[in-house]
């Protein structure tokens, strides 16, 4: 078996509300990424499982001084706030190829259905030429039901190709009975950007019912657009619209 999951919770996880895996692992413009790691931090979720994976590149990483593997891990986020528990993917990086693709989402797939997730909801990055301060979300589903209610909350359709896990596991969660919708917010792609992550999160506020805390990464967003409306402002090459 190319991959080990390593159970992080000593306590019981017990029958949650049903669940919804949450997908954000490092991509464009680390939207998803982002995202996820603000819901972790905000809500302190609890850490669960950590996968680890030969199909990972042979190397550490660096975090606040502290030399770690490169890993995937399923977090538990329940708050009376928010109607359903999320089961958060986080992560320092997905699988080096696409058979380590497939495998690490079904495992991750596979551990969140056995703790009765029925839809998982993937967070991305969609890669424009010019920087925007209103990202549009688009969105694709497994299920019509969803891609229209995705649709009346203002989400457009996205067309084209899912790359990476995004894409990987809502196509595999449907082969396994489980729903599948793909967020994907508007980014140059080039940078963090907390502008995208923060209007996906507010996309997911909607979708949930919720009003998703997001004051630290709203800080983020304002910062960068500070810092793009000033290099816009002096010439050094960056179109805002």
């Amino acid at each position: 078996m190319p991959y080990k999951v390593i159970s992080l919770s000593p306590a019981q996880i017990g029958a949650l509300r049903d669940p919804i895996l949450v997908e954000g692992l490092p991509g464009v413009g680390l939207v998803g990424h982002m995202a996820v790691e603000h819901l972790i931090k905000a809500y302190r979720a609890r850490p669960i499982f950590q996968i680890l994976s030969t199909e990972f590149q042979p190397i550490s990483m660096v975090e606040d001084g502290d030399l770690r593997p490169q890993r995937n891990e399923l977090y538990l986020l329940s708050d009376a706030s928010i109607p359903r528990d999320l089961i958060l993917l986080f992560g320092n990086a997905q699988a080096s190829n696409p058979s380590g693709q497939y495998e690490l989402a079904e495992c991750a797939l596979e551990l969140a259905k056995g703790m009765g997730c029925r839809l998982v909801i993937t967070l991305g990055g969609l890669k424009r030429d010019s920087i925007t301060m209103a990202p549009r979300i688009f969105c694709t589903a497994t299920d019509p039901k969803l891609l229209s209610m995705a649709l009346s909350k203002g989400a457009g359709i996205l067309q084209g190709r899912v790359f990476g896990a995004a894409g990987i596991l809502v196509g595999l969660a449907e082969l396994m009975g489980i729903s599948g919708l793909c967020l994907l917010a508007e980014t140059p792609g080039f940078f963090g950007d907390a502008i995208a992550a923060k209007a996906i999160l507010t996309f997911l506020s909607r979708l949930l019912g919720a009003e998703l805390d997001i004051e630290e990464l709203d800080a983020k967003a304002r910062g960068l657009a500070d810092a793009l409306e000033k290099m816009a402002r002096a010439g050094e090459g960056a179109e805002v619209v």
